[in-house]
């Protein structure tokens, strides 16, 4: 047997005896995380047979203090919510969006706004609607208001009259007709609004529902036209309920 002179002198004396007994370059050892037998160099020494091994159990062992789990959390925060960790600790009193009730919120974590999933779950569906939706609901009740004034209504029996009660596009005499703005209201009320911008549409709806009397681009016979339901429906905005319309 060829002994190396250079392993020798780096072996420790009871590999070394190994060696000389044996004259094997690796040796037997059982892996500390998973239990496997493994081979070795005999000049290396090793605990696990793989590096998975080895995180696997550093991990399964990795014990951390409070202190040095708090210096972790404090870190990984924004300057805002590390000041108030730093005041009033991991939990903080916050009270729920939907029902009131006051409940601990980790600073550490994402913001949340409800106590419980129920009541996160029944504020989305008494609140879900879009941009546009939230815009509509806004200003819904102005825009009732002002279509419910007698100045509308007179509005479109002027354009009836006018149109001798027949559709203007195919004139058909039987079905029911429709008083359609030329220019859509949504853009005349726009319009009003931004008239009359020093009024807000939520705490001055009594105000801006008597301006509206006097504003004439509402009751402009003009921008009407009568129109049967089926017509009505092939308008800009309507035209996806055309196909619901019998023949």
């Amino acid at each position: 047997m060829e002994v190396n002179i250079n392993i020798l002198s780096h072996l420790k004396p009871e590999r070394r005896e190994y060696y000389l007994k044996t004259g094997s370059l690796f040796i037997d050892k059982i892996c500390e995380s998973c239990g496997k037998t493994f081979k070795h160099h005999i000049s290396h020494s090793r605990r696990f047979c793989t590096f998975s091994c080895r995180a696997t159990h550093l991990n399964r062992n990795k014990k951390l203090s409070e202190e040095t789990k708090d210096k972790i959390r404090i870190k990984q925060l924004s300057p805002e919510r590390r000041e108030l960790y730093l005041k009033h600790g991991r939990f903080v009193d916050k009270n729920c969006k939907k029902c009131g009730n006051t409940f601990k919120q980790d600073i550490t974590k994402f913001d949340k706004e409800f106590c419980s999933v129920s009541c996160r779950q029944s504020w989305i569906n008494s609140n879900r609607l879009t941009k546009r939706g939230k815009a509509r609901k806004l200003f819904l009740p102005l825009i009732d208001l002002i279509r419910d004034l007698i100045q509308y209504r007179i509005w479109r029996k002027k354009v009836y009259k006018r149109d001798n009660f027949i559709c203007v596009e195919c004139g058909n005499k039987n079905d029911e007709i429709h008083a359609h703005h030329k220019k859509q209201f949504g853009v005349l009320f726009r319009e009003f609004l931004q008239s009359y911008n020093q009024f807000s549409p939520i705490d001055d709806r009594d105000i801006l529902v008597k301006l509206a009397i006097d504003y004439k681009p509402f009751w402009d016979i003009n921008n009407g036209a009568t129109l049967c339901i089926k017509c009505h429906c092939c308008t800009k905005g309507r035209h996806k309920y055309a196909n619901t319309i019998s023949s």
